[in-house]
C-alpha cells in the first residue's frame, strides 16, 4: 500500500526563485505526475532542505515506473494521447520542468521511485544552512 499526503517541513522553505515561474514549475510538475496515475492512486509528496536546495519530492505515479529515466525524457512517448495525458506529452512536459528548473539553478531528476524537484534556497535560508556546517 502506498502512502499518500503530503509530508510538510518543520520550518518553511524560501526558494531563490520568482514566485510566478515556480508556481507554473509546480504545478506543470503535479499535473503531469497526476495526469499519469491510476484511478484511485494516491501519491506522497514532501518539502525538505537538502544540500543547499529546497527539494520537492513527488511519488512515480505507478503508470511511469515501467519506464526509465531515459525513456520517460525522450520524444518516442510524446505521441501517446491517452485521456488526461498532458497536451504535449508527458515527456515533453518532463523535459520542460527540468529546463525550467535548471534556468532557476536547480532541475529535475527522475528516481526509481520518486520525481525531485531542486531550486536553490533563498538568500536567509542558504546563510542559515552555511552558519549551521
Amino acid at each position: 500500500m502506498r502512502k499518500s499526503g503530503f509530508e510538510a517541513p518543520e520550518q518553511a522553505i524560501t526558494a531563490l526563485a520568482d514566485d510566478r515561474a515556480s508556481e507554473r514549475l509546480i504545478t506543470r510538475l503535479f499535473s503531469v505526475l497526476l495526469s499519469n496515475c491510476v484511478v484511485g492512486e494516491r501519491l506522497a509528496a514532501g518539502l525538505a532542505i537538502d544540500q543547499g536546495m529546497a527539494v520537492l519530492r513527488v511519488d512515480r505515479p505507478l503508470a511511469l515506473t515501467v519506464e526509465t529515466e531515459g525513456a520517460l525524457l525522450s520524444e518516442a512517448g510524446d505521441e501517446d494521447q491517452r485521456d488526461g495525458a498532458p497536451l504535449l506529452g508527458t515527456g515533453f512536459s518532463l523535459r520542460l520542468i527540468d529546463k525550467l528548473g535548471a534556468e532557476m539553478g536547480g532541475g529535475l531528476t527522475i528516481g526509481l521511485h520518486r520525481v525531485v524537484l531542486a531550486l536553490p534556497l533563498g538568500g536567509e535560508q542558504r546563510a542559515g544552512q552555511a552558519s549551521r556546517r
